[in-house]
């Protein structure tokens, strides 16, 4: 039986909530044994130093990481105690691994047929995500349903663009794509 989970504020369930708490601790758990500095941990994370430090005065206070006083500076790392460490097993189950929902919708378009790539178009926020799906003869109906799977289970808007070859090059030739585009799938070609 898991163990029972308080919560308040120092218990794992409260810490973990958002999105920048779990990539904090993500650093540490990638890396147990190392020792960080604020500003690593910032670069690390992706998340700015000033919530980073308000991030670990939580976890340090939870007794997640500890902190060192090496000469002037201040170093992190994560607690490897027995009792922090059978704690942090169900913990690590908890925090999303590094997929993200751009990955999902992938994983589920590319198994459309006739899709032969999909392409980013455009900045991702925490709402939505504009991709173009190129290929030939799509589905429209099944690229609809991944779309509406997405804003179901993670109020997420995929805004896709379900266009042919010819359609793609000729947009990238006039210019009419605007905006940063990465790849995300190519169909291997056997």
């Amino acid at each position: 039986m898991p163990p029972e989970i308080n919560t308040n504020s120092s218990q794992p369930v409260n810490i973990l909530l958002d999105q920048k708490k779990s990539s904090v601790l993500k650093v540490f758990l990638n890396q147990k044994d190392k020792q960080f500095y604020l500003q690593e941990i910032s670069i690390l994370s992706k998340v700015p130093i000033a919530t980073v430090h308000r991030i670990l005065q939580k976890l340090i206070a939870a007794k997640y990481i500890t902190q060192l006083n090496v000469a002037k500076f201040k170093v992190y790392q994560f607690n490897n105690s027995p009792e922090m460490a059978e704690q942090m097993g169900s913990i690590e189950n908890i925090i999303p691994k590094d997929k993200t929902i751009i990955d999902i919708a992938v994983a589920r378009l590319k198994t459309i047929l006739g899709i032969n790539s999909i392409i980013l178009h455009g900045e991702i926020t925490e709402a939505k995500a504009g991709i173009l799906i190129i290929g030939d003869n799509i589905d429209n109906d099944q690229v609809k349903q991944v779309s509406s799977e997405l804003k179901e289970k993670f109020n997420f808007t995929l805004l896709p663009l379900v266009m042919t070859q010819d359609n793609f090059d000729h947009m990238r030739e006039n210019d009419m794509l605007k905006g940063e585009i990465k790849v995300l799938y190519v169909k291997k070609v056997p």
